[in-house]
């Protein structure tokens, strides 16, 4: 079931936001608020299901597909910020075993 998915994802998420050593302290506390979001979203779209009301279940699940997108913002704009030039330790390995001596 579509909510069910829904429900493992948005905590496989949440768990490995908080396991990820390469987001800041401030983009783990958005990615997760926004996933907080989404789940409540996801559990009014079940109480909903249950009380038979189709329509208000779908809008929540819309809801929570957005606070879910909000997340995955948060999460990529940490991708698409430039990182250092600095050398590695590795780039700086390589580039001694080509240079000749």
């Amino acid at each position: 079931m579509f909510l069910e998915e829904a429900e493992i994802r948005v905590s496989a998420t949440k768990r490995n936001i908080t396991l990820s050593a390469a987001l800041t302290p401030e983009i783990k506390k958005d990615a997760i608020t926004a996933l907080n979001n989404s789940e409540t979203n996801l559990a009014n779209a079940r109480d909903s299901i249950e009380n038979n009301n189709v329509d208000e279940a779908i809008e929540e699940l819309e809801e929570a597909k957005k606070w879910e997108e909000e997340s995955n913002r948060a999460i990529t704009s940490v991708a698409a910020t430039p990182t250092s030039v600095a050398p590695t330790a590795e780039s700086l390995t390589r580039a001694e075993t080509t240079v000749p001596k």
